[in-house]
């Protein structure tokens, strides 16, 4: 009996549950984000299935999860707006919030959480209607802060992309829910801790041409390489 090949996105999802030590955040980061920022939909809805396969195969990791379930509807809500879909994008938006606040009550004070939370928001919210963006800059922001309270201490210590997307958030968030001295002092860490990183160009624009502020952002200016997929399922296969 001739067997039937089966869906690539279940394919995937048995590779990557074959090591649990994998993050929900490892599995799906870079076929997300590939949607978000270069607008690939066939790696983005790969990423998609596989956040549904992961809600039923990981239990105990399901607030990551939702969150990334959140960030992508919010994406979806984004995209519907930008084609004037306004009822679509009421509906993927309505559920995005019911899925970030999920995630919150599942988990309020994981850094994978609020990481997620705080970016998406952060990303996404300048493009949003206008009736749209001061809500989600101030979840943003609220989210930035509880990072920052688990993560400044410590910002000298973490890896460069971890550094620029803190202080990159920090920073944005203040200054677009109009935070002003807040605003000028993450802007200055951002420019003497951020030195030989791809942050800091625009971090100096910031600060030398502020007309540009409003039109620009901050983040997501390098790759989470610690997190990439193939690089830890190597690392892994050979720690075995």
């Amino acid at each position: 009996m001739k067997r039937l090949a089966l869906p690539l996105f279940l394919v995937l999802a048995v590779q990557a549950d074959s090591d649990p030590r994998l993050t929900v955040h490892t599995i799906v980061r870079e076929d997300i984000f590939a949607g978000y920022l270069q607008k690939d939909m066939a790696r983005f809805e790969r990423g998609e299935k596989m956040l549904d396969e992961l809600f039923n195969e990981r239990p105990n990791q399901r607030h990551h999860v939702v969150v990334w379930q959140a960030s992508s509807t919010l994406y979806r809500a984004l995209l519907a707006y930008q084609e004037g879909k306004v009822a679509d994008g009421d509906r993927y938006y309505a559920l995005a919030q019911e899925r970030f606040e999920a995630a919150s009550k599942l988990s309020p004070n994981d850094g994978g959480v609020l990481a997620v939370s705080a970016a998406s928001r952060a990303l996404f919210a300048d493009r949003l209607p206008a009736d749209k963006r001061q809500g989600e800059w101030s979840k943003a922001y609220d989210a930035y802060q509880k990072m920052a309270a688990q993560q400044l201490p410590i910002v000298d210590k973490l890896p460069s992309h971890l550094q620029g997307e803190l202080l990159a958030g920090l920073t944005m968030a203040a200054q677009r829910t109009g935070r002003q001295e807040e605003y000028e002092k993450h802007l200055d860490k951002m420019i003497s801790v951020l030195k030989d990183s791809p942050y800091l160009p625009m971090a100096k624009t910031w600060k030398e041409r502020p007309e540009l502020v409003a039109k620009t952002n901050l983040l997501c200016k390098n790759c989470h390489d610690e997190g990439r997929l193939e690089p830890t399922k190597a690392r892994l296969a050979a720690a075995k």
